[in-house]
C-alpha cells in the first residue's frame, strides 16, 4: 500500500501509520507525510511553485505579443517608450495653468527688456549732462579766470590751480548755476560786506595780485630783466647765485622764465623763496 504525500485528515489511516505525518499550519493546514531528503530527493508541495511558473509564462508570452506589436510599428522600443512618457506628461498639464506661466514669462522677459533700455537711456543722459556741466564749469570758472588773468597781467599757468581750488559752482533752486569764491574753511568770501556781495572770480585775481605769495605771479609786480631798472643785472637782493638757482621770488628775468622754473620745481619751492628785503634809502648830505 502507497502512503499519501499530503492528507486533510488522519481520519480512515491506520494510527501505527499516524507518525509517519507530519502537521502542517496556515494555507496549507493538513498532515504531509514525512520524509527525510536524500541525494536531492524531498517531498515538497509544487503547487505553488507550478502557478508562479504558470504566471511567469503568461507574462512571457505577453511581452513577445507586445514586442512583436512594436516590432511591426518599426520604431525602437526606447523611442517608443519615450514618446509614451512624454504624452503622460502632457497629458498631466493644465492648459490654463501652462498659458499663465507663460504669459508671465513673457510679461516678465518684456519688463527686463524695457528696464534694460531704460537704464542704457539713463546711463547715456547722465553721461551727456556730465559732460554739458563740466563745459558750462570750465566757461564759468576757466574761461572767466582766463579773461582775468590776460586783462590783469597774472600768469595762468601759475594761478589757474589755485583759483579753481577756491571756487566752487553751486546750483539753485531753478537750476541757475552760482559761481562762489571760498576761503579756507569752505564759506563764501564777501566782496562788501555793508552790502553783502559776494566776491567773483574777477575780484579773487585782484585779491590774489596784492599778496605776497602770488603777487610774483603778475607782470609788473617783480623787477623785469633782474633788476628793478631792467638793466640786465642783479637785482637789490643779489640775484641768482652762482648755481644759477634764484635766492629771492623776483630773480626771475621774466614771468615766462619763472613759470618754467616752477613747473621744474614745484610751486611749493617757489613759495619756499624768500621775498627780496627792501631797500634802504641812502640819505645824502645837503
Amino acid at each position: 500500500m502507497a502512503f499519501k504525500a499530503f492528507l486533510n485528515s488522519l481520519e480512515g489511516v491506520p494510527e501505527e501509520w499516524h507518525t509517519a505525518y507530519r502537521k502542517l499550519e496556515g494555507e496549507s493546514a493538513g498532515y504531509q507525510l514525512d520524509v527525510e531528503a536524500v541525494g536531492g530527493w524531498t517531498l515538497e508541495d509544487v503547487g505553488a511553485l507550478r502557478r508562479s511558473y504558470e504566471n511567469e509564462a503568461e507574462r512571457r508570452r505577453e511581452a513577445a505579443s507586445n514586442l512583436k506589436g512594436w516590432e511591426g510599428l518599426g520604431v525602437p522600443l526606447a523611442d517608443v517608450t519615450a514618446g509614451l512618457t512624454e504624452l503622460e506628461e502632457l497629458r498631466r498639464i493644465d492648459p490654463e495653468k501652462e498659458a499663465e506661466k507663460l504669459a508671465q514669462k513673457k510679461l516678465e522677459a518684456g519688463i527686463e527688456e524695457v528696464r534694460t533700455s531704460a537704464n542704457k537711456e539713463i546711463e547715456t543722459r547722465d553721461g551727456r549732462i556730465t559732460r554739458l556741466t563740466k563745459a558750462l564749469e570750465d566757461r564759468l570758472v576757466v574761461d572767466v579766470a582766463r579773461e582775468a588773468l590776460a586783462k590783469h597781467g597774472g600768469s595762468e599757468a601759475l594761478l589757474m590751480p589755485h583759483i579753481e581750488r577756491q571756487v566752487k559752482i553751486e546750483w539753485g533752486d531753478d537750476d541757475t548755476p552760482i559761481v562762489k569764491v571760498l576761503n579756507d574753511q569752505g564759506s563764501p568770501r564777501m566782496k562788501d560786506v555793508k552790502t553783502g556781495a559776494l566776491m567773483g572770480i574777477e575780484d579773487l585775481v585782484l585779491s590774489m595780485k596784492e599778496t605776497k605769495d602770488y603777487g610774483g605771479a603778475f607782470s609788473g609786480a617783480g623787477a623785469a630783466g633782474g633788476g628793478a631798472g631792467g638793466s640786465g643785472e642783479s637785482s637789490p637782493a643779489g640775484g641768482a647765485g652762482d648755481s644759477g638757482e634764484p635766492k629771492h621770488r623776483n630773480d626771475f628775468p621774466s614771468n615766462k622764465e619763472k613759470a618754467a622754473w616752477i613747473n621744474k620745481n614745484g610751486h611749493d619751492k617757489f613759495l619756499s623763496l624768500p621775498m627780496p628785503p627792501k631797500e634802504t634809502p641812502t640819505k645824502t648830505r645837503g
